[in-house]
């Protein structure tokens, strides 16, 4: 028996082992694998996956995708939200800040109110303009509520559900006395 070509014992295949200098004669690597005369090749004959592969491949990552982008969309807006409620929170307490020591509220315009700091810097647009994190503009002017004068506070552009969350949040006993969202302008 030749010991290049070993025959298993009791079967009715066998596996041929090619020899260092048969495998330059034939061309083949160094790291060939057995080759099984079942007509099945060993995996080093493999070139690439299949398309069927690649397409479940594909899928997986598109249902991943899918997911992240569904979580970060949620995440921003609830981001956009807080932020949103930070901002009024912070102009109310600058307002009451700046203005404790007077009993009533006192004309104020856009410009004063900016200069005189109620707005958080990164809401204004310039001498005049603030806007809110949706873009829309916010407003702060004096007005006479049942013969009081009071300050209104006013957030446009928002979106509805993000109104709809303003609304129904607690803003404590000293805090909004009347909160309009979307006002429309008449």
């Amino acid at each position: 028996m030749n010991k290049n070509n070993i025959k298993m014992p009791n079967t009715n295949r066998h596996a041929e082992f090619i020899s260092a200098s048969q495998r330059s004669r034939n061309k083949r690597s160094a790291t060939s694998l057995p080759i099984f005369d079942s007509g099945m090749t060993a995996l080093c004959n493999e070139k690439g996956r299949s398309m069927v592969e690649m397409l479940g491949v594909l899928a997986v990552i598109g249902v991943l995708s899918a997911g992240a982008l569904a979580g970060y969309s949620q995440a921003m807006k609830k981001h956009k939200l807080n932020e949103t409620t930070s901002q009024i929170v912070q102009i109310m307490s600058n307002i009451r800040t700046k203005f404790a020591h007077k009993s009533r509220a006192t004309e104020l315009t856009m410009q004063q109110a900016i200069e005189l700091g109620i707005f958080p810097e990164d809401m204004v647009q310039s001498a005049t303009e603030v806007a809110n994190k949706y873009q829309g503009t916010v407003k702060l002017e004096t007005v006479t509520v049942d013969g009081r004068k009071v300050y209104k506070l006013s957030f446009d552009g928002l979106p509805d559900d993000v109104a709809a969350q303003l609304a129904t949040a607690d803003w404590g006993k000293n805090g909004i006395v009347k909160l309009i969202l979307n006002e429309a302008e008449e």
